[in-house]
C-alpha cells in the first residue's frame, strides 16, 4: 500500500524516526524437493528468495545489506549478514497448527 501524506523527497535518515528498528528475518515458505529447495524469506516488507547451494537471494548477489545463506536442510534454513545469525526452522511457520 501506498503511505499517505507528502512524498518524501530526502534520501537522508528521518529526523523523527529515531533508532532504526532491527527487521527480524522471517521463513515463509519452503518449497522443493531433496537438493533442490528454495526458501521464501521476508525481512520487513522485503521478500527473498534463496537456492539451496547459492549465498545470495536471487537478484542479489552481492547485495551486503541482505542476508547470505548459510546452510539449508529439510526443515531449518541458516541465514548470516555480518555478526548477525539466524536459524530459521519450519516448525516455527507451523506452530499454531495442531494435526
Amino acid at each position: 500500500g501506498a503511505a499517505a501524506g507528502r512524498p518524501d523527497g530526502g534520501a537522508g535518515p528521518d529526523p523523527g524516526a529515531g533508532v532504526r528498528p532491527v527487521l527480524e528475518p522471517r521463513l515463509v515458505a519452503l518449497y522443493g524437493v531433496g537438493q533442490a529447495l528454495m526458501a521464501e524469506v521476508q525481512v520487513g516488507r522485503r521478500a527473498y528468495l534463496y537456492v539451496r547451494g547459492q549465498a545470495w537471494p536471487a537478484g542479489h548477489v552481492g547485495d551486503r545489506g541482505v542476508y547470505q545463506l548459510r546452510g539449508m536442510n529439510g526443515a531449518c534454513v541458516q541465514l548470516e549478514r555480518g555478526e548477525d545469525r539466524h536459524s530459521l526452522c519450519l516448525r516455527m511457520l507451523l506452530g499454531e497448527v495442531r494435526p
